[in-house]
Order: structure tokens, then C-alpha cells, then sequence
């Protein structure tokens, strides 16, 4: 799923909460090319939720693209991406 498309899903809808499950749930799933959706708290919330979920059932396989950088230049200093998406979903799928 592209995450640009992703980002601008509504989630409070019947598809919307059908197409959530459906991503918590699904064998594989491949998001792509984060780092160039618009970022919002809703969206930011959507993703915890998903990959939280996936994390609980390591059988699922979650398969990410970026072009947003996860390597930090300093241990004090946090990556581009955590700086973007918070700690705690860069350390989700750091651990998956």
C-alpha cells in the first residue's frame, strides 16, 4: 500500500476501519515509500496501531520502503526517521 494514499485514508469510516483490520491482519504487508506522506496525528496513530499489532503476532511479515534515513549520526542524536514517525515506531520495526 502506498503510503501517500495511506495517509489521506479516513480511518472512522465502514472502509475505513475495514481497510485497518484488514492491514492488522493480512499475511504480508508491504507499505511503501514512507517518509513522503504528509504526516498527521490521525495518520501518525493509524500506523502505532498497525504495526503495534503486527508486533504482538510476529507470524505476520511487514515489508517497509523510505527514502528517509534510519541511521543515526550520533547514539544522543535521533535518525531522520525517528525525528518523523517518534521512537516508538521506529523501535517497533527496528525489533520486528
Amino acid at each position: 500500500m502506498d503510503a501517500t494514499a495511506l495517509a489521506s485514508q479516513s480511518y472512522y469510516d465502514a472502509s475505513g476501519k475495514y481497510l485497518l483490520e484488514q492491514m492488522k491482519r493480512v499475511l504480508l504487508l508491504v507499505l511503501d515509500d514512507l517518509g513522503a506522506e504528509v504526516m498527521s496525528a490521525p495518520y501518525a496513530s493509524m500506523l502505532e496501531s498497525v504495526l503495534d499489532s503486527r508486533f504482538q503476532n510476529r507470524r505476520l511479515r511487514t515489508v517497509l520502503t523510505s527514502n528517509v534515513s534510519a541511521a543515526r549520526s550520533s547514539p544522543e542524536k535521533p535518525s531522520p526517521f525517528e525525528e518523523r514517525y517518534g521512537a516508538r515506531i521506529a523501535r517497533r520495526i527496528r525489533e520486528s
